[in-house]
């Protein structure tokens, strides 16, 4: 199942205070190591003159922020 979410679901439960401390915690684990991070896939949409991007990533380890 999908999970889509807009801007003002995320504004809802998170404020720009706690998303750049969340950011900054990832980078943090990236680098100690703890992040295992795919290159970016991008899927041409020609139809649509477009692209559909996803950058995949996974920090190992309890939940940090």
């Amino acid at each position: 199942m999908v999970l889509l979410l807009t801007r003002k679901d995320l504004e809802s439960v998170m404020d720009m205070k706690v998303c750049l401390g969340a950011v900054q915690e990832a980078f943090r684990q990236l680098a100690m190591g703890n992040v295992t991070m795919p290159g970016r896939v991008s899927i041409p949409i020609s139809k649509e003159q477009g692209h559909y991007m996803i950058m995949p990533a996974y920090i190992r380890g309890e939940k940090t922020f």
